[in-house]
């Protein structure tokens, strides 16, 4: 038997981008249990993109740096669900128990030692490319 589950989407772009921007000098992210809320990561970048926060001349405006500050305490404190894919795999046995299909070039995953949370490439490498 099995189970298939389709998603709308992975949040491969957010997430990719996320990993590489938060960590911090220790080489952790600021994710308490290591997966990326794909949710929580896409109103951010919604926030830092589209939430104008300077005048015309391109000096900050407080209020505007303020008030998205503000929107983003909330959203954090919202504890917003992980990444749904990397969150399913992770519960339901990790990649060795998972057939993944999807366009994904990596995934975050546990290591089931020392609980750590890694992003791991789907492919295996290819000699001679």
């Amino acid at each position: 038997e099995a189970v298939v589950l389709s998603l709308w989407t992975t949040n491969e772009s957010v997430t990719a981008k996320a990993s590489k921007e938060d960590l911090d000098e220790g080489g952790s992210t600021r994710f308490a249990d290591g997966f990326a809320s794909g949710p929580e990561l896409t109103v951010e970048q919604l926030l830092d993109k589209h939430f104008p926060s300077k005048n015309a001349i391109g000096e900050p405006l407080q209020w505007a740096v303020d008030a998205i500050q503000g929107f983003k305490s909330r959203l954090y404190a919202l504890k917003l669900p992980p990444n749904p894919i990397d969150d399913l795999i992770d519960r339901l046995g990790g990649p060795e128990a998972v057939a993944e299909m999807s366009g994904r070039s990596s995934r975050h995953t546990r290591d089931p030692v020392t609980g750590e949370v890694r992003s791991q490439p789907r492919r295996a490498p290819t000699k001679g490319r």
